[in-house]
């Protein structure tokens, strides 16, 4: 994966990491155990972000979760799904992008600036935990 540098935290939230320019590849939740959180996967445009959620939701309206919304600390547009295995994946456009000059910070913003609420179970691992434990 390559060198990979913390960027920042939201406090008691998030720890943000990367490995090229986008904003961030690696998000750090505190967690009693090991767990994927959510996959994302980067498409062009906001309205392939907004068809990619509208025809999960259209196909499966139970795996909606969270968006059409855009974070606060990224600049990118997102819309969380459920994964059938209880995990989460966004959809996700138009992150922001830094240099090596960037110094990491500690912010104190919302996780989007306009979206509908995030849902309260969104920081929980929702995959069995027999599963989500590494031996």
């Amino acid at each position: 994966m390559g060198a990979h540098r913390l960027l920042g935290l939201i406090r008691d939230v998030v720890d943000f990491m990367r490995f090229e320019t986008d904003h961030h590849n690696i998000v750090l939740r505190p967690s009693p155990f090991t767990l994927l959180h959510h996959t994302a996967w980067k498409v062009r445009t906001v309205d392939e972000v907004g068809y990619g959620g509208s025809v999960t939701v259209e196909n499966h309206p139970c795996r909606h979760a969270w968006g059409l919304g855009r974070h606060a600390a990224s600049a990118n547009y997102f819309w969380y799904l459920r994964d059938p295995w209880g995990s989460w994946t966004e959809y996700f456009t138009g992150i922001g992008q830094i240099t090596d000059a960037w110094i990491g910070r500690e912010w104190d913003v919302p996780p989007a600036v306009w979206c509908a609420l995030k849902p309260e179970d969104f920081a929980a691992n929702l995959e069995p935990a027999d599963t989500a434990r590494v031996p």
